[in-house]
């Protein structure tokens, strides 16, 4: 099967336990913005990511001009009249810019919608009253709504995302080859238990001498997608410990949510900076039903991003299974790897969403690390199955 190449910009609010933090409105909506207005939110994003964004340093090693981004990006406000031109420069600095570093992006108008419905569907039982209040104040604050209902009405939607448009999931079980494939196109699920049952019925229809997870320009999505593939294949449970560097009082408020889930350490100040170790305990409880043991493979490319790269990872690090791939992936840059806290921000004026992680990846003492994830069978080229089965064998 051809794989989609579509790039999907992918919003991935129910990974994670998520905090939205903003000023409060202190304005009536109104679709226009004053020239004032437009300036001010832009300001305050700069602001925003100043005292909470850790990425600045990949960007300046990547030859990246901050500050002359800001800058040329401010003047470029000045001269705007319509609020739809605003919003597609808010867009352009962040995913082009900044080139999306460390998740960062805004919260696109067609995107809006479907993740309201399923915050409002899905999340808001199950978090702490304190996170609740936030999320209303703000992802589903009513000018908030407004605005992206608005602005979808303003703008051509095209390319609107729309969970319905993707094949999520194809199982093709290759008999002759006692092996079962899941072609995972993305990890946002529509549906994680149903998408979970096909995967357990299919492990459960005969004992597979092999299992390859085909996550070739899967760009990302909800970690329980590949959470609870993992669940029906481990035989015990699995404990790890995981640090993440971050800075600032978002990071603070979003790490201290998770309760029990993190420990804090304060590193002494850097340049000014309060810069704190969180230490999560990842836990993944063993539901295996099966009674075979299956030879386990990871299929990756060079555009299997966020969330595939995170289960490669964690693949390579416990033994989950091996990687197959043309040669080394590096995410050292940060991009759609090694953050954690997927963190939004609600523009005062505009009432605008825009996201980022807050956290890196570090060891137990703050050094940040790259992810290089280097395969342990080499794909020469991008083979059909058959070929793959026959390189494995």
């Amino acid at each position: 099967m051809n794989k989609t190449k579509k790039i999907l910009i992918i919003l991935s609010l129910l990974t994670l336990t998520i905090i939205f933090t903003s000023c409060e409105n202190k304005t009536d909506y109104t679709y226009e913005l004053t020239k004032e207005q437009m300036l001010e939110d832009y300001d305050e994003l700069w602001q925003v990511l100043e005292d909470n964004y850790l990425y600045f340093d990949i960007l300046k090693n990547m030859g990246i001009n901050v500050e002359s981004l800001k800058e040329v990006y401010r003047g470029q406000i000045e001269n705007v009249e319509k609020f739809e031109d605003f919003y597609f420069l808010l867009c352009d600095l962040l995913a082009v810019g900044l080139h999306q570093e460390g998740h960062l992006n805004m919260v696109y108008a067609q995107q809006y919608k479907p993740v309201a419905e399923n915050i409002e569907k899905t999340l808001l039982e199950n978090i702490p009253k304190d996170t609740e209040k936030y999320l209303k104040d703000t992802v589903l604050n009513e000018n908030t709504k407004k605005r992206y209902k608005d602005l979808e009405e303003k703008i051509s939607t095209n390319n609107s995302y729309s969970a319905s448009d993707i094949v999520e999931m194809e199982i093709i079980k290759e008999e002759a080859y006692k092996t079962l494939i899941l072609d995972l196109n993305t990890f946002v699920i529509e549906d994680l238990d149903k998408n979970k049952k096909q995967i357990q019925d299919a492990l459960l229809e005969r004992p597979y001498e092999n299992i390859i997870i085909d996550l070739r320009n899967n760009y990302g999505g909800d970690l329980n997608g590949w959470y609870n593939i993992v669940k029906l294949l481990i035989d015990q449970d699995i404990d790890m410990k995981i640090n993440y560097l971050a800075k600032g009082k978002i990071a603070e408020y979003i790490y201290d949510s998770y309760d029990s889930h993190f420990e804090k350490n304060i590193l002494p100040s850097q340049k000014g900076e309060e810069l704190n170790i969180f230490t999560f305990d990842f836990h993944l409880d063993s539901e295996k039903e099966i009674n075979y043991d299956p030879k386990i493979y990871l299929l990756l490319n060079d555009q299997s991003l966020s969330a595939s790269i995170m289960f490669a990872q964690f693949a390579k690090d416990t033994g989950f299974g091996k990687v197959i791939s043309r040669s080394s992936i590096s995410r050292g840059n940060g991009s759609f790897s090694q953050g954690h806290g997927l963190n939004a921000y609600r523009l005062k004026n505009s009432n605008l969403l825009f996201q980022f992680f807050t956290g890196r990846r570090c060891d137990e003492d703050g050094n940040l690390f790259n992810i290089i994830i280097e395969p342990d069978i080499i794909l020469r080229e991008d083979d059909d199955y058959k070929k793959i089965l026959r390189t494995i064998r």
